[in-house]
């Protein structure tokens, strides 16, 4: 018997077979082995999530193919199957989709392989069957030399063992963190140059001092200039389009100048900073003083915010004849707000008005009135809000009207904004920004998420009718949903479309046991039986209909008032005939035998699985335990074959009777 069990899927013909056709089909085999060796594309279904490539037996397919492109429009990561899980070969594949989506390659439920957008892996899938696992080939590739012809793109770490020999310019856009530089000429550099040992730079003129060259600016005389000079020592020069005097220090993003009367430092780049630090005393200096390109100053604060003019990371004392700042409004005397502490109160005081908007004592604060509560707020419209700036949030707390509104924004944050209910520091309950409330989750999913957790937990919504009540409970209750009466589901409030009956009947397109127009899930003394009741009088209603990918390949037809049809696929324009089917020669090697069921005793007779399946394997079916079924309407056929094979020898037989009676 013919078996497709190899690798590529091509037919291995059983001894004694394809008598006639053995030419054709080796034919075939040997162009599905070409096409092995060659290129194949196969499209993704739009948006698909899934997607299997099965290598058809004995026919051609582009999955067979060693270099196999996926095209495609996705919206998502698609995952990928190979089939069958027994296959084990190589194969490039290409990720050609459009929408900049990954593809993963998967056999079986071992590793995958993730291929992005527009890239080309080389895989092996080793055919473990249910557990197989795809792998990359070139994960580690060892080579002796590596040409590329244009750009090469490394997403992690590149380690070189030897020497590297540019021929050309390298360019860093980055950090270059180097233990030793040897420069023969200039550095032209495009961002920092970090080093961590010795850097000698040598010029081929020693009448000219040492240069460093900063962008690609060939106007600039020299951006760094170091020389040594017996009179003035050591001096350090930065010029821009030609060169300045002694002592200044000028390029185009920072600058240094002096006169007989000021002292400038600057920073012309509008995303710069100054910075101004203090030794340690061991030969670093830490930053202490920064001045933003936002205007905002930082005090031990390194990334001062635009919001305030100064940001003070720690303490602010004043050591004045008063406890107290002033806050001015102008270079005026008059002192218009001050921050301090006024009886054992402190508090901000409106100097001119001679009020106390803002107040801090032992038991609480007050805002425009005493603090004689925890937190007191007096206005028309009390709000109490909570925000951070970077990036922008706040939860608040509003008491206009009379009514109680609490509310948050995450702003720029990731992740939605809630609104979270703790007690004794243990959360209880979560409303997120879609309105979905969760009872002892802090994730939920749907409007109202109640995680019971080992506890029971009845939700009841029952109204004055005596007969409408709903209730959930946990695994552990005796009840998960109830109802008085007939559970029913419908799409709106006066059409029903199936219910769960008091008896425990599910009627689907109907309300009443065997109704006409509907299917039913009737109760039985032995199990549950399926009933769909028709009121026609006449042949040729579909009772059910057999469908695949929307074409229709079976169906049980009503054939009259009193019988059934049982119909499957048979058109003509679906078959390729390539022969007579086989018939006494089946019929002959069966083995009708008579058995007892296992399970009850029970006598029967009829025949074994396996003993067909080595005769008709079309017939014979496996299930997901191993155990094995037979469609008996699949030897109909070898039987009308043997039935006239058996008619033409009594046809033969009956001509020589009448040919031996003549004589």
């Amino acid at each position: 018997m013919a078996t497709y069990v190899n690798d590529l899927r091509l037919k291995e013909i059983g001894t004694g077979e394809s008598s006639g056709t053995w030419g054709t089909e080796t034919n075939t085999n040997l162009e599905l082995i070409g096409e092995a060796l060659g290129f194949g594309t196969e499209a993704i279904t739009t948006n698909a999530d899934t997607h299997t490539t099965t290598v058809a037996d004995g026919s051609t397919d582009p999955g067979r193919a060693m270099y196999l492109k996926y095209t495609g429009t996705l919206d998502s990561a698609c995952t990928i199957t190979i089939a069958p899980n027994t296959i084990s070969r190589m194969h490039f594949i290409e990720n050609a989709t459009s929408g900049s989506q990954n593809i993963i390659i998967s056999q079986g439920s071992g590793a995958n392989v993730t291929i992005p957008a527009g890239d080309v892996k080389a895989v092996y899938l080793d055919g473990a069957g249910s557990g197989a696992a795809v792998t990359d080939a070139f994960a580690s590739l060892n080579v002796v030399d590596l040409k590329v012809e244009d750009d090469l793109t490394v997403t992690d770490d590149l380690i070189v063992n030897g020497d590297i020999d540019l021929e050309g310019s390298i360019d860093v856009n980055g950090t270059a963190n180097l233990d030793v530089v040897d420069i023969d000429g200039a550095v032209d550099m495009a961002s920092t140059l970090a080093v961590g040992g010795a850097t000698t730079v040598t010029q081929s003129s020693a009448a000219t001092a040492a240069t460093f060259k900063v962008s690609d600016n060939s106007a600039q005389v020299a951006n760094v200039v170091v020389s040594n000079d017996a009179d003035t020592g050591l001096n350090l020069g930065v010029f821009g389009s030609s060169a300045g005097t002694a002592g200044m220090i000028s390029a185009s993003d920072a600058f240094i100048t002096t006169s007989t009367t000021e002292l400038n430092v600057g920073v012309n780049n509008s995303s710069g900073v100054l910075k101004f630090g203090v030794g340690n005393g061991s030969g670093t200096a830490s930053e202490r003083l920064r001045i933003h390109s936002n205007g905002s100053i930082g005090v031990n604060q390194s990334s001062p915010s635009s919001t305030y003019v100064l940001d003070v990371g720690g303490s602010v004392r004043s050591t004045g004849n008063s406890p107290s700042f002033n806050l001015r409004e102008d270079d005026s005397s008059s002192q218009h707000w001050q921050l301090g502490s006024y009886s054992g109160v402190y508090a901000l005081r409106n100097v001119t008005a001679g009020t106390f908007p803002f107040q801090v004592n032992t038991t609480g604060i007050g805002f425009n009135t005493a603090a004689s509560k925890s937190l007191h707020i007096l206005s028309a419209d009390p709000v109490i809000r909570l925000e951070d700036s970077s990036p922008s949030a706040y939860a608040e707390i509003d008491g206009a009207g009379g009514d109680l509104i609490i509310s948050c924004d995450a702003g720029d944050n990731d992740a939605n904004s809630v609104i979270k209910f703790k007690v004794d520091n243990s959360e209880k309950a979560v409303l997120d920004s879609s309105g979905q409330l969760g009872l002892g989750e802090t994730a939920p999913d749907v409007r109202l998420h109640v995680n019971s957790g080992t506890e029971n937990i009845v939700s009841k919504f029952e109204s004055s009718d005596t007969e409408a009540r709903v209730q959930f409970k946990d695994s552990t209750g005796t009840t998960f949903i109830a109802c008085r009466n007939d559970i029913r589901f419908g799409n709106d409030t006066s059409t029903e479309r199936m219910r769960v009956n008091v008896n425990g009947h599910v009627l689907i397109g109907t309300t009443t046991n065997q109704g006409v127009g509907g299917i039913s899930f009737q109760k039985a003394s032995t199990g549950v039986n399926i009933q769909q009741n028709m009121d026609g009088t006449s042949g040729g209603a579909e009772l059910y209909v057999f469908r695949r990918n929307s074409t229709q390949i079976g169906s049980i037809n009503q054939s009259s008032t009193n019988a059934v049809t049982y119909n499957t696929s048979s058109d003509a324009r679906l078959k390729d005939v390539t022969g007579s089917s086989r018939g006494l020669d089946v019929i002959n090697n069966l083995n009708p035998v008579a058995y007892n069921w296992k399970s009850d005793n029970h006598a029967d007779e009829g025949l074994i699985a396996q003993e067909v399946e080595e005769l008709v394997p079309n017939a014979v079916s496996q299930d997901e335990d191993g155990y094995y079924s037979m469609d008996y309407s699949k030897l109909v056929t070898h039987l009308v074959k043997g039935m006239q094979e058996q008619q033409e020898q009594i046809e033969s037989l009956k001509s020589e009777i009448l040919s031996l009676k003549e004589k």
